[in-house]
C-alpha cells in the first residue's frame, strides 16, 4: 500500500533491517538516526511507517531528537502502534513537539456514535450493542472492557460473524452444523445477509474475505496517552451506496 502512495517520489524508501527477534531493540535505533539526519535534509512532511511495535518506538524516539526541530511530520503507519500506549520506553515528548502519529486501527468506540457518522456501511446501535454489554453499570454479561484499542471490537465481531454463518446453516432436529457447511454460508454473509458487526458491516466475499469494510484512522494523543479517533477510510475511498450487494471475486 504504501509503494503505491509513494510511487513517483523523488526520493527511493529509507530502509532497515530488523533483528531476527522483532521483540528485541537490537542496535536498529542507529540505522533509524541516520534516516532521520536524511529526513531532515528532504522536504518530507509525511513518514509512510512500515515496521512492528518495537521498530516503531524506537523510530518515534529519534525522530523526537532530530536535529531540524522546526520541522514538523505526520508519521501513518498500520495498527501495531496499538501497542505504543503500553511501551514504557516511549518518548511521549516527540508527539508534544512537532510529531504526529496517526495509524489505521480495525475500529474505534468513535467511529458510529459521532455526530458525522456515514449513514451506511455501518450502525450506531450494531456498536451499542456491545457497549452494553460491557457496561459494568448495567450489569452487561461481558463485564467491563476497554473498547479504545479495538482489539474487543473486532474479537466480538469475529465471534458473531460465526454465529452468523452456525445459524444460517442450522436445521430444526439435527446436529450443529460442520465447519464446513458454516464455511459455506459465509458465501452469502452480504447484502442483506451481511452482519452488522460493531466495526461496522462485514461483508464477505467468495474467498472470506471482507470488502466494502470501514477502516478507523486514529491518532495517538501525548496528552491522554489513548488513541483519538479523526475519520473512517474505505478502500473504495467513500462509505459503499449500497448493502455490499455482492462478493466481488469468482469462487475457483
Amino acid at each position: 500500500m504504501f509503494e503505491a502512495r509513494t510511487a513517483g517520489a523523488p526520493l527511493a524508501p529509507e530502509q532497515y533491517r530488523s533483528p531476527k527477534d522483532i521483540g528485541a531493540a537490537g542496535t536498529t535505533s542507529n540505522d533509524f538516526r541516520q534516516i532521520v539526519a536524511n529526513i531532515c535534509e528532504s522536504p518530507a512532511k509525511e513518514i509512510y511507517f512500515a515496521g512492528r511495535p518495537v521498530q516503531l518506538r524506537q523510530f518515534l524516539n529519534e525522530l523526537g531528537r532530530r536535529g531540524c526541530h522546526t520541522h514538523s511530520y505526520t508519521v501513518i503507519t498500520g495498527p501495531a502502534a496499538n501497542a505504543l500506549p503500553l511501551d514504557d520506553q516511549l518518548e511521549w515528548d516527540t508527539l508534544r513537539h512537532g510529531v504526529t502519529l496517526e495509524f489505521t486501527a480495525s475500529s474505534h468506540p468513535d467511529a458510529w456514535t459521532g455526530p458525522h457518522a456515514p449513514s451506511t456501511g455501518g450502525s450506531p446501535e450494531a456498536f451499542r450493542t456491545l457497549a452494553r454489554l460491557t457496561n459494568p453499570r448495567l450489569s452487561g454479561p461481558v463485564g467491563p472492557v476497554d473498547l479504545t484499542d479495538s482489539r474487543a471490537i473486532i474479537t466480538y465481531d469475529s465471534a458473531w460473524t460465526a454465529i452468523q454463518g452456525i445459524r444460517d446453516e442450522a436445521v430444526e432436529g439435527h446436529a450443529v452444523p460442520s465447519t464446513d457447511a458454516v464455511r459455506d454460508a459465509w458465501l452469502h454473509l452480504h447484502g442483506t445477509g451481511r452482519v452488522e458487526g460493531a466495526s461496522g458491516w462485514i461483508c464477505l466475499d467468495n474467498q472470506g474475505n471482507p470488502y466494502d469494510k470501514a477502516v478507523a484512522v486514529v491518532r495517538l494523543d501525548p496528552a491522554t496517552r489513548t488513541d483519538r479517533f479523526v475519520t473512517l477510510s474505505w478502500p473504495t475511498g467513500r462509505p459503499p451506496t449500497a448493502n455490499c450487494t455482492a462478493p466481488r471475486t469468482p469462487t475457483p
